[in-house]
């Protein structure tokens, strides 16, 4: 799970995060030029920031510095620099302290309660308490707020027992509460009595005071310094950085390539691959959590994907492989199932590969009673072909999401199927998916580290707003989502992880193609940087800490 619900529960907001919309808050106002956190302006002029040493390029700018209001990847990337959560991504797949010193979880998994880490300071030197926690949740869980996390929170209550410790309340038992856990807290003395609607836009996300490892001096449109916090619990190698915006990838690969970054992310494939071939520089492989599938409509008015052998022959008529490596330059995994292959859940053996061979595909569509025409497949009974559209984000918003539907058209045309492929506005494309007018949609979801793909198939989550985009209906698949997401020994979750990927496999509601690498180019004379499955491509920092560069610039 990434935020537990972020890109599955909240589907309408969340894939507008993925396709590169502003979130559901207010629209974003021009950012302000040279600003500096007030909390550190003193600070500054008694002792000048020492010259940012680690230089990286990011595509995009940032509009709204705030983990809950972020919009662009830059936000997000700043963001992480500069709050903390209660917890903080280890190795592999587990949390280690950040602001909470430890926890514990009841035996159900309903009751988790925190102690903060005592001396934990604001960047302005207050400290980091209880009230903080109740205000961050209570924010999140303010109606008015529509951010992409607000769901995560919605069935969590919060209690402040003392200064330092906090009791968290579940609706529902989830396993992997410790993702939500990740989120950025908020500085309840300077919020406090801000309107939450105002808090995207505002002056403190713009000028943010945090409690993680960096603090912001400066930024523009084009840059933005950071600094070893003064608060921090553990100070970073670096003694600086300097994030570099850029308008487009291309841009960002000239920088690169001309010598005046150290790292760059956030590259198309090929460009990175290119970039990362030149002397003297490396490329880091993240494995990806966001699962690129086709979404086909199961619902009753659509009675030619019903079977589940049909669905399988359509996957099995695609060369995935080629998919990869055409769109992206082989930087990614092929999906078996909705579970990322990175991930501690992925079963191989549950998760069995149907490679690609369209002469069985076409044995088993004429085994389902379908016919092969001149002018296309035929459904049975039916007197015309099967024609369907393929929906997904305009190359505008998500160029890697529209390659791989052209790709995907051009070989279901190539296997006899009617499908035109239907490039959509981001806005239009929720919107038809939210609708369920839809036959096959190219859809990205963040399935996240802990994956909980209940919000994604039960059929509770059918109904108007929900994630349930294909509108599947299966008690048995029900129970094996439930039992997937429940608190329990590693071994009885692995178990039923496997049962779950076994079920999708058989009767897929979604075709699964790929999940795609993070790609990250860094000079190499930048030492540190570790490889873990990311649910972000700001999570790249979670041991930014241990950063350096070997010529100790």
């Amino acid at each position: 799970m990434t935020q537990r619900d972020r890109g599955i529960i909240a589907v309408l907001s969340a894939l507008l995060v993925l396709l590169g919309l502003a979130l559901t808050i207010p629209s974003a106002a021009p950012a302000p030029v040279g600003v500096a956190s007030p909390s550190a302006s003193a600070e500054a002029n008694a002792s000048p920031a020492l010259p940012p040493i680690y230089r990286e390029g990011v595509v995009g700018s940032p509009s709204s510095i705030n983990p809950l209001t972020s919009r662009t990847q830059a936000d997000r990337d700043l963001s992480r620099l500069v709050f903390s959560g209660l917890v903080a991504r280890g190795g592999g797949s587990t949390y280690v302290p950040d602001l909470a010193s430890s926890w514990t979880v009841d035996s159900v998994g309903k009751t988790w309660t925190f102690n903060l880490r005592p001396g934990a300071r604001w960047q302005d030197s207050q400290p980091v308490t209880a009230d903080d926690v109740v205000f961050t949740v209570g924010l999140l869980k303010d109606p008015a707020y529509r951010g992409a996390l607000a769901n995560s929170w919605r069935e969590v209550s919060v209690a402040k027992i003392d200064s330092l410790t906090v009791r968290f309340t579940l609706d529902t038992p989830i396993a992997g509460f410790l993702e939500d856990a990740l989120v950025g807290l908020l500085p309840k003395h300077l919020l406090a009595g801000k309107s939450v609607t105002d808090l995207a836009d505002g002056s403190f996300s713009s000028q943010p005071v945090g409690s993680g490892p960096f603090r912001l001096v400066q930024w523009d449109a084009t840059s933005a310094d950071l600094v070893p916090a003064a608060t921090a619990a553990t100070a970073p190698a670096l003694p600086g950085i300097e994030l570099r915006f850029f308008a487009d990838a291309g841009a960002l690969a000239d920088a690169y390539r001309a010598g005046s970054l150290d790292a760059a992310a956030g590259l198309a494939p090929a460009d990175a691959v290119a970039l990362a071939a030149l002397p003297g520089s490396r490329q880091l492989t993240y494995p990806g959590t966001t699962f690129t599938s086709i979404a086909l409509n199961l619902r009753p008015g659509h009675p030619e994907l019903a079977s589940a052998a049909v669905r399988r022959a359509l996957l099995q008529a695609l060369d995935r492989p080629a998919l990869i490596a055409g769109n992206l330059a082989g930087s990614g995994s092929r999906a078996d199932s909705p579970v990322p292959p990175s991930s501690w859940a992925f079963d191989p053996a549950a998760s069995v590969a149907l490679a690609s061979n369209p002469t069985a595909a076409a044995a088993a569509l004429k085994a389902d009673g379908w016919k092969k025409a001149s002018a296309g497949w035929l459904a049975p009974k039916a007197k015309t072909p099967f024609t369907f559209d393929l929906l997904s984000p305009d190359q505008a918003s998500n160029p890697i999401a529209w390659g791989t539907a052209e790709l995907v058209t051009s070989q279901w045309r190539s296997f006899g199927l009617k499908v035109t492929h239907v490039a959509l506005a981001p806005a239009d494309l929720v919107a038809r998916l939210g609708a369920g007018t839809f036959v096959a949609a190219l859809v990205q979801v963040n399935i996240g580290i802990d994956p909980d793909l209940y919000p994604l198939f039960a059929s509770s989550q059918a109904v108007s707003g929900g994630a349930n985009l294909t509108g599947i209906q299966d008690s048995t698949l029900d129970h094996l989502l439930v039992a997937a997401r429940s608190p329990g020994k590693d071994s009885a979750r692995r178990t039923a992880y496997s049962k779950l990927q076994a079920a999708l496999v058989s009767n897929p509601p979604m075709l699964p193609l790929f999940f795609q690498d993070d790609l990250v180019v860094v000079d190499s004379r930048v030492l540190g940087p570790a490889i873990r499955s990311l649910g972000d491509l700001s999570d790249r920092y979670w041991d930014v800490l241990t950063w350096r560069l070997a010529d100790g610039r």
